[in-house]
């Protein structure tokens, strides 16, 4: 009898210890949670939002020309080029794009929106642009370089020419003269030689001057006939 009163007893003085307990717990939560003036405050925790990346810019609508795209104008035929950036301006079949200053139809297999590529094509087509126009630098060099050799030719031709028929000419008129030296001074019945009148007397000298200027007269005549290709003279 006496075990289980103690037993009770000290079953009552742990139970009320636990009961202490958790009575004091309470009492310093709401001493805690309560103002001094009485009035009761809710407590709540703030949470800091976490900032959300920035949003990178879309290049919608952006493409690059894969293939040369031309169309005809006004003024001629207007081209863009591959690697060319253009904005998307109409959606269909065809799509409508431009470039800044030109509107252009494509389809879908003409353009990419892959700035690496565009950018490739890009560099691709400036070396090919810069190729061709120093190929074409090179042609007009070279023909401005045959055409003035051929200038220069036609000019040297014609100072040929000229002198050529200026030596004819002269040659003309040392002939004429030769042969009337010889008519005037080949004597006769009726005249004297103006240059020999005592030829009569003494034939020698205008003998060798006879022979001397016929000697010179076909002399003259060869050297014409070089030049014209025939030896008439009149």
């Amino acid at each position: 009898m006496q075990k289980l009163f103690k037993y009770l007893l000290a079953v009552m003085v742990i139970g009320s210890t636990s009961i202490l307990t958790a009575y004091e717990a309470s009492g310093a939560s709401a001493e805690l949670s309560t103002p001094s003036d009485g009035n009761t405050v809710e407590s709540s925790t703030q949470t800091t939002p976490t900032p959300s990346p920035a949003k990178q810019p879309t290049l919608e609508g952006v493409f690059y020309v894969l293939e040369r795209i031309s169309k005809a104008t006004d003024s001629g035929i207007v081209s863009l080029t591959p690697g060319t950036k253009v904005l998307l301006v109409h959606t269909g079949t065809p799509m409508v794009i431009t470039d800044g200053q030109q509107q252009y139809q494509a389809y879908s297999y003409q353009l990419t929106k892959n700035p690496d590529l565009g950018e490739k094509l890009a560099r691709e087509e400036h070396s090919k642009q810069a190729k061709f126009e120093q190929a074409v630098l090179q042609t007009t060099q070279e023909r401005q370089k045959q055409e003035y050799l051929a200038k220069k030719t036609i000019r040297e031709n014609i100072k040929t020419i000229i002198e050529r028929q200026q030596k004819i000419i002269k040659i003309q008129q040392q002939i004429k003269d030769v042969r009337r030296d010889i008519f005037e001074n080949t004597p006769n019945s009726l005249t004297q030689p103006p240059l020999f009148p005592d030829a009569w007397r003494n034939p020698g000298p205008l003998q060798l001057f006879l022979a001397d200027k016929k000697k010179e007269l076909r002399h003259l005549e060869e050297e014409l006939e070089k030049l014209c290709g025939y030896a008439t003279f009149n």
